[in-house]
């Protein structure tokens, strides 16, 4: 009872010690765990804001670069107000080969009629179209065209403007007007351009410093008039060969050619070009004055033209189904507004990013539902740099697997050493109490071995001190008194010899001698005693066998076995004998005593040379239970054993092993 009580509070105290040290470690090694993988999507959440930082900062750049860029670029063909040539000349646009940045798909002109052209297709004179670019521009101008309206940037009300130019110009040119260079009245650009019109970056620029909210320009008629009808222009200088008209050069070669210079050209009359004009415009754009008669005169310098650019403005649109970033800005002249702009390439920007971040980077609008996303604003509208912050997150696993592991080699050595102590604590109370059962069957047994021999020497002693029963038996009285003092010192020999063993100075002296007389010595002792109980003893045992043993040691084991097998083989069926078989063996000789009493079950087999253990299960004579266990004990110290064998048709056997002499 006391076993299972220290059991149940020894469990008790070690499982709320192990399970509140686990719980507390587990949460902190989850603490930590945590954190690592908060600093790992802190980490990929700074990194996407440096990435959005980056590509907001060229964005930004890219719009005012395209912002500085001249309206008159987003045609087809365009006269260079720097051109040198004399007379009207027109050339392809920078644009008409495509943009120039990486980042831009492509760029687009809405008209004030709602007509979307883009610089790279000419549909009138298809040889000026980029054939690389053809195929891939027209669906770009199809999905602006689609959605134009949405793209239109609306007219502002400061915007300066007049009648349409094109139809209130009047008069014929003069021929030394038509021969004369042709310059700009414009005013002195802020800025210079390089050879494909492109505003060159100075190195004082600053990207924060805000854009102006409109560009007022003053061009003069002649540069508005040819970047109003450059189609015109190249139609008629193309057919002027044809039409008989002479000319200082070829006429061809008046257009620049892709990717040459522009050449001096006589241009053909002003009139004509405005009769060109008006076959193409509707008719209430072109008035023309009716020439008077009268006397010629000079004819007068026509008044510059106002021409007002806004800067560059983001949005978002669905071109094509999936949302695309587009720039557009408003131009306003005399023959009405427009509408400018560029379509960013969305993959050129993820490959941008992708390059810089060594990682797979997408451009998203709006915020992603993914939560694996780390997602930072470019401050574009609802345009987000997003990547996936998982294999960031997910290269802490590692180390959070360690530290997991790390706290379960800890807790786990720690909490079996805690269990094997709490265990060995039990088994010490366990074996604590079945040393004090023991002690007092013990202590019951020995009171039952001592209080027989000595009630037996009372008797016969009191019997022959008083003269009481048959005078003539006295000398069976002695015999009688001497076998229970031979069985009491058997029991005090074997008290003694566990003490012995239990302190380690069980003292044995084996030599090689000479079985035979041995067990013959101790047989002939125990055989009165053995006969008087009824148990017939037979000795075989041949002559000369020799073995290495203590005689003493000898005749205590020997005498052991033969005391068990009387005891306990009382009330058997079976005419009560005990066989003492001593033979050579390979190994030296052994000693057999068989009984023919009830045997050894095989539950008691297990504890059957223990120390106060007894072959029965509890039904047996009271015994001490000390006998086997000295005698092996013995045996083993003479250099052999002591081992037990079921005997067929019942019974038990022991055998005493011995070492060759």
């Amino acid at each position: 009872m006391r076993t299972v009580f220290a059991a149940i509070l020894t469990a008790a105290a070690l499982v709320a010690l192990l399970v509140g040290w686990f719980g507390a470690g587990w949460s902190g090694v989850r603490a930590e765990d945590r954190a690592l993988h908060g600093r790992a999507q802190a980490e990929a959440v700074q990194a996407a804001r440096v990435l959005a930082d980056d590509l907001a900062a060229h964005l930004e750049e890219l719009r005012r670069s395209e912002s500085q860029r001249p309206y008159y670029h987003y045609g087809n063909l365009f006269h260079d107000p720097r051109s040198a040539s004399e007379g009207w000349s027109v050339t392809p646009s920078p644009l008409a080969s495509g943009p120039t940045d990486p980042l831009v798909l492509g760029h687009f002109q809405i008209d004030s009629a709602g007509k979307v052209t883009v610089p790279t297709i000419n549909d009138n004179n298809p040889e000026l179209s980029d054939p690389n670019r053809l195929a891939a521009d027209r669906v770009l101008r199809t999905e602006v065209a689609a959605i134009e309206r949405q793209l239109i940037v609306p007219a502002d009300a400061s915007a300066t403007g007049g009648g349409p130019l094109v139809a209130s110009i009047a008069g014929e040119p003069s021929a030394a007007q038509l021969q004369a260079p042709v310059a700009s009245t414009a005013t002195k650009p802020s800025k210079s351009y390089d050879d494909q019109g492109f505003a060159k970056k100075s190195r004082k620029t600053r990207i924060d410093k805000p854009l102006p909210e409109k560009q007022v320009l003053q061009v003069s008629s002649d540069v508005y008039m040819q970047n109003a009808i450059p189609e015109q222009i190249y139609d008629q200088v193309k057919q002027a060969p044809r039409n008989g008209r002479a000319s200082t050069n070829a006429p061809d070669d008046t257009i620049q050619a892709r990717g040459q210079q522009p050449q001096q050209s006589s241009p053909p009359p002003l009139q004509e070009i405005q009769q060109q004009v008006q076959l193409d415009e509707p008719a209430p754009r072109v008035r023309r004055a009716p020439v008077q008669q009268q006397a010629p005169r000079a004819a007068p310098t026509p008044a510059p033209v106002t021409v007002t650019i806004a800067p560059f403005e983001w949005r978002s649109v669905a071109l094509a189904g999936p949302p695309a970033l587009v720039a557009v800005r408003r131009v306003d002249t005399p023959d009405g507004g427009m509408t400018q702009g560029f379509v960013v390439d969305r993959a050129a920007i993820e490959d941008w990013l992708a390059d810089r971040a060594q990682r797979d980077v997408r451009l998203v609008e709006g915020e992603p539902a993914d939560p694996a996303l780390a997602t930072a604003p470019i401050g574009v509208g609802a345009w987000r740099v997003a990547f996936d912050a998982g294999a960031a997150v997910s290269a802490t696993d590692d180390d959070a697997r360690a530290l997991y592991r790390d706290f379960l080699r800890r807790f786990i050595p720690i909490a079996v050493l805690a269990l094997a102590c709490g265990a060995l604590v039990v088994l010490l109370v366990a074996r604590a109490e079945r040393m004090a059962r023991e002690r007092a069957r013990f202590a019951a047994a020995a009171a039952h071995e001592l209080r027989t021999p000595l009630a037996g020497l009372q008797l016969y002693g009191d019997m022959l001190a008083d003269g009481l029963g048959d005078p003539s038996k006295a000398r069976d009285y002695a015999k009688r008194m001497a076998e229970e003092a031979s069985r009491l010192g058997r029991v005090v020999s074997n008290v003694l010899g566990f003490s012995q063993l239990e302190r380690g100075n069980l003292a044995v002296h084996p030599a090689p001698g000479d079985l035979a007389p041995a067990i013959a010595d101790t047989c002939e002792r125990a055989r009165p005693a053995l006969e008087r109980a009824g148990v017939a003893l037979e000795v075989r045992c041949p002559d000369d066998l020799r073995a290495r043993f203590d005689s003493d040691a000898l005749a205590r084991v020997l005498g052991n076995l033969l005391d068990n097998a009387e005891k306990y083989g009382r009330g058997a069926d079976a005419p009560r004998a005990i066989v003492v078989d001593a033979r050579a063996t390979a190994a030296g000789a052994e000693i057999a005593v068989v009984d023919r009493g009830p045997g050894v079950t095989a539950r008691a087999q297990a504890r059957l040379f223990r120390p106060f253990a007894r072959g029965d299960d509890g039904d047996g004579p009271a015994r001490l239970g000390l006998g086997l266990a000295l005698s092996r004990s013995l045996a083993t110290a003479m250099g052999g054993d002591l081992a037990y064998r079921p005997t067929d048709g019942g019974g038990a056997t022991f055998v005493i092993q011995l070492a060759a002499a």
